[in-house]
């Protein structure tokens, strides 16, 4: 017993045994248990029992262990010999679908590992894609710029008022990086606006301020179509950075919380910046008339246009947001130079835009 245990254990090739169900000191069936224990999963052995008697429940018993030939002695040779040739096509049958299953498992990995393959480089691919459009729309900003050449700090220093903001109620470093972003392309709808309007170095009448009001939705449509996160604020901020908190703003009249709250935060950082600003139709005015008029009011500006716990956070805000200003002023312009090398070696379509 004790040689068999040894041979059937350590020689993967031993496939087929034929065992007695009386063995010295040991049941056949009790054997045959025995050695599915050792390695069941890759031992695939057969075995034929054979029995001087033919008791029902040891046949029943062979059967739930695995044991598909029970055969009584005396054995007839031929039904052995046919056993045998059963139970070694068994055996063939067993190790062809363990084959085929490991070339399947082989090949699914294979395939699985392509399918990885591909879907980082199309993740990647996509990235660039994501980037490229940001990185264009940042350049239409800049020949924005260049249309409007008093604008060009503003929108950086947007960017720094919004984010200072949003830092103070208590936003995540993920929506830091989104409105710090988004924020200035507000106005990037402006690019769509004739230079007849936008440069008119006097007060806009009526039909012309009522062209200009359609920057916001000009902005929206440039950017809402991608599904970056960046510019998915961004036109939220595009859209509504002109509605009011007691809805009477434009373009559709939208108020309290039905305002995204990235473009509530951006007009007010909008809002002061202008009054901070010199335009050829306004003088500037210094930091603490600019935060009166927002706080006070002035009959074109009022309070009750924010978000009023905005309008307290600004207010406890009030020196950082004098310092972003003052870091970050506008430069007078030397035509003769560029003011975005960047641009220089732009598409002809872009640079359609500097020379309207």
């Amino acid at each position: 017993m004790s040689q068999a245990i040894d041979i059937i254990s350590n020689d993967p090739l031993v496939k087929l045994g034929v065992i007695d169900i009386n063995l010295p000191g040991r049941n056949g069936l009790d054997f045959v248990k025995f050695c599915q224990t050792l390695n069941p999963q890759d031992l695939m052995a057969e075995f034929v029992i054979l029995t001087g008697h033919g008791e029902l429940d040891d046949a029943v018993e062979a059967m739930r262990n695995g044991i598909v030939d029970f055969l009584l002695k005396p054995v007839d040779p031929d039904e052995l010999i046919t056993s045998v040739h059963k139970l070694q096509n068994r055996l063939i049958q067993q190790q062809t679908d363990k084959s085929k299953r490991q070339d399947s498992h082989i090949k699914v990995a294979r395939l699985n590992q392509q399918v990885a393959d591909k879907n980082r480089i199309l993740t990647s691919m996509e990235e660039r894609l994501e980037q490229f459009h940001i990185d264009s729309l940042t350049s239409l900003n800049l020949a924005a710029d260049y249309k409007d050449p008093e604008t060009g700090e503003h929108v950086a220093r947007i960017g720094a008022y919004s984010e200072l903001i949003a830092n103070g109620l208590g936003c995540d470093s993920k929506q830091l990086a989104l409105i710090s972003r988004a924020a200035p392309l507000h106005d990037i709808g402006k690019i769509g606006i004739a230079d007849s309007i936008l440069l008119k170095p006097g007060k806009l009448d009526p039909a012309e301020a009522e062209i200009m009001k359609t920057h916001s939705q000009i902005g929206y449509k440039i950017t809402q179509r991608s599904t970056n996160p960046i510019l998915q604020c961004a036109s939220n901020i595009a859209l509504s950075h002109h509605e009011r908190w007691d809805g009477s703003g434009y373009p559709y009249g939208f108020s309290g919380t039905s305002i995204p709250l990235e473009a509530r935060i951006t007009a007010i950082a909008d809002v002061y910046d202008a009054l901070r600003s010199a335009r050829p139709y306004k003088e500037a005015f210094d930091h603490d008339m600019a935060m009166k008029i927002i706080l006070e009011g002035d009959g074109r500006t009022e309070p009750r246009h924010f978000d009023p716990s905005l309008l307290a956070l600004v207010k406890t805000l009030d020196n950082t947001i004098a310092k972003i200003f003052e870091a970050c002023q506008e430069k007078p312009v030397d035509e003769s130079v560029s003011r975005h090398p960047e641009l220089d070696n732009s598409k002809p379509l872009l640079k359609s835009f500097l020379h309207k």
